[in-house]
């Protein structure tokens, strides 16, 4: 059996890890890019005084929203690079090349933000929609007005989904780092 039916076989047995990492992509960006739409749309830019509190209030509750997703998003990354570094340790046992299990992992990561980023951004539309309807059914004077979004809006989800990427990296680098104490340690007992 070759390494790449053993990665292979790997991926289908542990699809669980990738889901959970991917619902946690999914709704940091879904929430983030919802907010984003929401409050950079003209007409809530229209609504909001110019320097007044509530603005600063909006972007306050923006950065903890940003805070917030990038904390869970990197708690669900640990706890994926947790699982994949007890495979990964295995494997380098086995005699498998670190270059290549992390080519392997940034191939497997790239597929996964991708996918889950398309999703969540796309998913944004139709959930900064009811939230919209949700804002005019409680305020009696916002019923005459219209829904729209800003391309500031979504450029707010996209560079939020393409900061996550740089945290992946920097756990890449800690697991191989690590793997490369554990090997020398061990050559030296």
């Amino acid at each position: 059996m070759t390494m790449s039916k053993i990665l292979e076989k790997l991926r289908k047995e542990n699809k669980d890890q990738y889901r959970i990492l991917g619902i946690c992509i999914f709704l940091s960006i879904l929430l983030v890019s919802s907010y984003a739409m929401m409050y950079f749309s003209p007409t809530i830019q229209k609504m909001l005084p110019e320097g007044g509190d509530t603005r600063k209030l909006c972007w306050l509750m923006f950065g903890v929203t940003v805070a917030g997703c990038t904390i869970f998003t990197i708690y669900g990354a640990s706890l994926f690079f947790k699982y994949k570094s007890r495979e990964f340790g295995v494997l380098l046992a086995l005699g498998e090349r670190k270059r290549q299990l992390a080519g392997c992992l940034a191939r497997e990561l790239a597929a996964v933000i991708l996918g889950y980023t398309l999703l969540g951004v796309i998913g944004a539309f139709p959930i900064s929609f009811l939230i919209w309807k949700g804002f005019q059914a409680l305020l009696l004077d916002a019923r005459n007005l219209r829904y729209s979004i800003s391309m500031m809006g979504i450029a707010a989800g996209v560079l939020f989904a393409s900061i996550l990427p740089y945290f992946f990296g920097k756990f890449v680098h800690l697991l191989f780092h690590e793997f490369k104490l554990l090997i020398y340690i061990a050559h030296y007992r």
